[in-house]
C-alpha cells in the first residue's frame, strides 16, 4: 500500500511539473520548453501565409496549361517535395522581392540543382490559407514576381 502512496504522489509530481512548466514555456518567444509541451497546437497555425513559389510556364517552346507550381512539376524539375529546395525558393523569391544582389547567385543555384534546361518559369509571392491549401489546393492570390528562362542569363 506504501508503494501504491509514493507511485500515486510521483505521478501526480510529474502532472504538475508539465502542467507548469508547459503553461510557463507559453511566457518564452518560441512558446515551449522541450520537452514539455504546451498542449496549444492548433491555435498556432497561422491564418494566412505568404510564401515564394515557382510557376512553370513553358519546357523549350512548349506552354505548359495548367502552369504547375514548383512542388507539382514531378519530372520537369529535381526533388520536386525537398524542404532544401523549399527553403532555397524561399530564399530566392525574398531576394527577388528586394532586388537583392544575391537573387542571381541564388537563381543559379536552383537552375542547376533543381531545374531542367530550358525551363521558363516566375517567381511568385503566393498567398494561402494552410489548411485550405491542404485540403483543396486553394490559393488566395498569386503575385509575380519575375520570369527567367533556366540556364539563360
Amino acid at each position: 500500500m506504501k508503494r501504491y502512496r509514493r507511485l500515486r504522489v510521483i505521478a501526480v509530481a510529474i502532472l504538475l511539473v508539465e502542467l507548469v512548466v508547459g503553461l510557463g514555456g507559453t511566457l518564452t518567444p518560441r512558446t515551449e520548453i522541450f520537452p514539455f509541451a504546451s498542449w496549444f497546437l492548433f491555435s498556432l497555425v497561422p491564418g494566412k501565409v505568404n510564401d515564394y513559389d515557382l510557376v512553370l510556364r513553358a519546357t523549350g517552346d512548349r506552354p505548359l496549361d495548367p502552369a504547375p507550381r514548383f512542388s507539382q512539376a514531378g519530372r520537369m524539375v529535381h526533388a520536386p517535395h525537398s524542404i532544401v529546395v523549399y527553403q532555397l525558393i524561399q530564399q530566392f523569391g525574398r531576394a527577388v522581392e528586394k532586388n537583392d544582389p544575391r537573387a542571381d547567385q541564388l537563381r543559379r543555384q536552383v537552375e542547376v540543382q533543381f531545374l531542367v534546361p530550358a525551363v521558363r518559369y516566375d517567381v511568385v509571392r503566393a498567398t494561402y490559407r494552410p489548411v485550405a491549401r491542404y485540403e483543396s489546393d486553394q490559393t488566395l492570390s498569386i503575385t509575380p514576381l519575375r520570369s527567367y528562362v533556366s540556364g539563360q542569363n
